[in-house]
């Protein structure tokens, strides 16, 4: 940090402490004055603690500061907060993980548009965890985003963790992945699954798939798909 990047955060730290202590302090002025020293975190501290804050002025100073963890807590904190153009100060900063914990924690927020940014943005982490934790939540076109982006442990996540999921169509995706750590775990946990064509694949990935079928022979569930498809295999009744 610059000498004089320090001084502004000294003095934006010396005039918020001020604003909490003085009872005769100006609050729409010393609003202005932390706009001045264009510090972000004393900003939004300011607008949730002091008695006095001119919002709209700060709002403004903040969004134009492009601190997306800032704005995020001003939305989630501050008596007056503009949702909209806050969200639209996130989309700007092309920020998967602050959209996805505004979608979260604001009280405002359009969940439709902020699911198709993180789309856009194609970040499969925060598509997954939307899906967990957003009240409101499109699952069929999410998944189709992740089975596009090709991410086997989160599309592996999602038919482990999400409420609603397409396991037919999510292991065809994670099938074309090859991957198979997470096609094996997949098995152990999926409440649909085709372990013959899992297997196949397992085996033709002989090095990388090595690992994973001798877990296979160890886990029970595998185990027990696999006796039914060698019995089967060898001609013999499916008793169970």
């Amino acid at each position: 940090m610059k000498d004089e990047d320090r001084s502004m955060e000294k003095q934006a730290e010396d005039l918020y402490s001020r604003g909490l202590s003085d009872p005769g302090f100006d609050g729409v002025e010393g609003t202005r004055a932390l706009i001045r020293l264009r510090h972000s975190g004393y900003l939004f501290l300011a607008g949730r603690n002091w008695r006095n804050f001119d919002y709209q002025a700060g709002f403004d100073a903040l969004v134009n500061l492009s601190n997306g963890h800032d704005i995020y807590r001003a939305g989630n904190t501050w008596k007056v907060f503009d949702f909209e153009k806050g969200y639209q100060a996130i989309l700007r900063l092309n920020d998967p993980e602050t959209l996805y914990k505004c979608g979260w924690y604001w009280k405002v927020f359009d969940h439709g548009a902020g699911l198709s940014e993180l789309i856009r943005l194609k970040s499969a982490k925060y598509i997954y965890q939307a899906g967990l934790n957003w009240k409101v939540f499109d699952f069929e076109k999410a998944a189709a985003a992740l089975f596009r982006f090709g991410e086997a442990d989160y599309i592996f996540y999602a038919g482990t963790y999400w409420k609603t999921f397409d396991h037919l169509k999510g292991f065809d995706a994670l099938l074309a992945t090859r991957d198979a750590e997470h096609i094996y775990k997949a098995g152990t946990r999926w409440p649909a699954f085709d372990f013959e064509t899992a297997w196949n694949l397992l085996e033709s990935e002989v090095a990388a798939g090595e690992r994973w079928r001798g877990l296979a022979f160890e886990n029970p569930v595998w185990k027990k798909a696999l006796g039914r498809i060698w019995k089967r295999l060898c001609g013999e009744a499916d008793i169970g």
